[in-house]
């Protein structure tokens, strides 16, 4: 075994050790105060939520759940996590989910539990919890069950989103056709325009591309902790700074840490131009708002 593998094991032993402790504690009676109202960050897989959620969670005054329902629903069911929810069509590990959530619980997952030091017996402090999530089709049951004090909506340009899940071998294998980057591009841009019918009713909402927060994450990550009502802290600035350092870019797709100004359009280095024509071909299929362009 290597030492790095090993270490990676390590950590997910000492984690869910630390998940089982926090659970006992709240059955105990050890609770997290809390103020009213979350605050939802919401995007497509892939568009770079899990970095914007670390750094909006890691705030001393946040209590960070990193997505509650879909990662209990994908352990209990295989396919896409990115589906429409309606009051009639919630799925069972939404619902509980929801509730646990709603009493302040961490026995979801362990997984949900990033930043166990944020939870009692740890910190006895009143947090505002600050909810990650990957399916922007539930924005509309997200708002109804939880009334968010703000819904912050994260888009990514599609070919980031593309190269990203392609990286994994999610989508658009090296037989994809050009034909399967237009049907790609579509789906993006069908996905969003659904979403934004989802909220369109909803005063609460920022959307945040994630470009822009690549181009200087210090100033828009303050920015965004202004906006939010969050504490801004020594914590938060060393964890901003550190995850969008270049000399810390971690080879692991799924690392919350980058060079953040490359990252933005890393994409670019291996999508040919005919993917990409193709790509936005099928994206302006849909009418959305001028947030991107070939």
């Amino acid at each position: 075994m290597s030492g790095a593998k090993e270490g990676a094991d390590m950590y997910r032993v000492w984690k869910a050790i630390f998940w089982l402790f926090l659970c006992v504690c709240h059955r105990m009676g050890f609770k997290a105060g809390r103020e009213s109202g979350p605050i939802f960050i919401v995007g497509l897989p892939r568009s770079g939520s899990s970095w914007v959620g670390g750094c909006l969670g890691i705030s001393s005054s946040a209590l960070y759940y990193r997505e509650p329902c879909t990662r209990a629903y994908s352990a209990a069911n295989e396919g896409r996590v990115v589906f429409e929810v309606t009051p009639d069509n919630v799925p069972d590990a939404y619902l509980l989910s929801s509730q646990k959530l709603c009493r302040h619980s961490p026995h979801i997952r362990p997984s949900v539990v990033a930043y166990p030091h944020q939870w009692p017996p740890f910190s006895r402090n009143v947090r505002v919890p600050v909810v990650k999530e990957v399916n922007p089709l539930a924005c509309s049951w997200f708002i109804d069950r939880f009334n968010p004090r703000m819904m912050v909506v994260l888009v990514r340009h599609p070919a980031g989103i593309a190269s990203s899940m392609r990286t994994l071998g999610w989508v658009l294998g090296e037989e994809s056709t050009l034909d399967d980057w237009r049907r790609f591009g579509a789906r993006v841009a069908r996905e969003w325009q659904q979403m934004l019918a989802q909220i369109a009713d909803c005063d609460q909402v920022k959307i945040v591309r994630y470009e822009d927060i690549c181009q200087a994450p210090l100033e828009t990550f303050q920015g965004l902790y202004r906006e939010l009502g969050l504490e801004w802290s020594a914590m938060s600035e060393q964890w901003v700074r550190g995850s969008s350092n270049a000399k810390l870019q971690s080879k692991d797709h799924f690392s919350i840490r980058r060079d953040s100004a490359k990252n933005a359009y890393r994409w670019r280095e291996s999508i040919t131009q005919d993917q990409l024509q193709a790509l936005m071909e099928g994206y302006a299929e849909y009418e959305l708002p001028d947030w991107y362009q070939a």
